[in-house]
């Protein structure tokens, strides 16, 4: 995939999300609490720390910043994802949320991602800390 057919596919897959069709395109960058991603450039942040996505964690993480504090389902993100008739299972959402968690926690330990039993996952940015 060139750049340009994956900035489609982060763009297209908000307004699918969102249920509208003929809408205006979604900001590029969504900034949510110490998180910053940017879907033009397909590039992410914690802080000042640049994060190692692959494309589809960095979908993954555009869902969960687009709705901080929201359980988000493994069905929600494997149909968004992956697409509503693509032969995975939620382990594929569990494996992709596995390598997004040790790439997502902080210096501290602190994990913004948290499984909600039975029902999916939650993302909770804490702000971001300013020094000075």
């Amino acid at each position: 995939h060139n750049r340009r057919s994956i900035r489609r596919f982060l763009i297209a897959g908000s307004s699918q999300m969102s249920g509208h069709q003929n809408r205006v395109l979604p900001d590029p960058i969504i900034v949510c609490g110490e998180f910053i991603l940017d879907r033009e450039a397909l590039r992410a942040w914690r802080g000042t720390d640049e994060l190692s996505l692959s494309l589809r964690q960095l979908r993954i993480l555009e869902i969960f910043l687009e709705r901080p504090g929201q359980i988000i389902s493994r069905a929600f993100i494997r149909s968004t994802v992956w697409g509503p008739t693509a032969p995975v299972s939620g382990n594929n959402v569990d494996v992709e949320i596995g390598h997004m968690r040790k790439v997502l926690r902080g210096a501290d330990g602190s994990q913004p991602i948290k499984a909600v039993r039975r029902c999916g996952f939650a993302v909770e940015p804490q702000e971001a800390q300013r020094h000075g």
